[in-house]
């Protein structure tokens, strides 16, 4: 956002805010996964002193092609561990989280391609992982599974908002269509994963 703002000083507090809950959230994963903890730690804190943009002649605000693609490769990693860890234990929060972690991931692979000068072209075998088009069609027949589902009612209201924002963003994110709609991308995609992590605190509530 900050670099598709051309700047925008509100996107720059939230980046460097993001710096700080991701750090966080590292700390955290040590206390449930050492092995993973150990393995992410490193990578992560040597890509945090070069995630940095900068303003190049002709390009805008931008960061290096070699540290987009570090970035990549840790996004990659982190997205196949953490979905090895929590698919394997087939509880409906874990179902939650793991749909707003494929959220967070469809729309930063949104924004990067439409920061990127090169497109989906400068995307390697390995960081296809993250597929947005594979992703969105598993989300939306997790949807359709919760709605058969015999849940509580405030969670089905709270999905179908859920659905409501997607809807609103799935074209743009999946075909990386109307860069122009990072604004209506961004807000919605914030909007969905709070709304699945109240889900999640609803049902443990239960």
């Amino acid at each position: 956002m900050f670099s598709l703002s051309e700047g925008d000083q509100r996107y720059q507090q939230q980046y460097q805010q993001h710096f700080q809950a991701a750090s966080e959230y590292l700390d955290e994963l040590t206390e449930f996964d050492t092995m993973l903890a150990g393995e992410l730690r490193p990578l992560w804190q040597d890509l945090k002193g070069k995630l940095k943009y900068e303003v190049i002649p002709g390009a805008g605000y931008t960061m290096s092609t070699r540290t987009r693609v570090e970035f990549r490769d840790y996004l990659t990693l982190l997205y196949t561990k953490v979905h090895q860890q929590v698919s394997s234990e087939s509880q409906l929060h874990n179902e939650l989280y793991l749909m707003a972690i494929d959220v967070e991931m469809m729309t930063a692979r949104f924004f990067d391609i439409s920061s990127s000068e090169y497109g989906v072209m400068g995307l390697s075998a390995s960081q296809r992982a993250i597929d947005p088009l594979r992703m969105a069609n598993a989300f939306n027949r997790q949807l359709r599974k919760l709605e058969k589902m015999g849940i509580p009612r405030n969670l089905k209201r709270q999905l179908e908002r859920v659905e409501t924002k997607w809807r609103f963003i799935e074209d743009s994110v999946v075909n990386y269509k109307d860069e122009a709609a990072f604004l209506t991308v961004f807000f919605n995609k914030k909007q969905i994963g709070k709304i699945l992590t109240e889900s999640t605190d609803l049902i443990a509530a239960t």
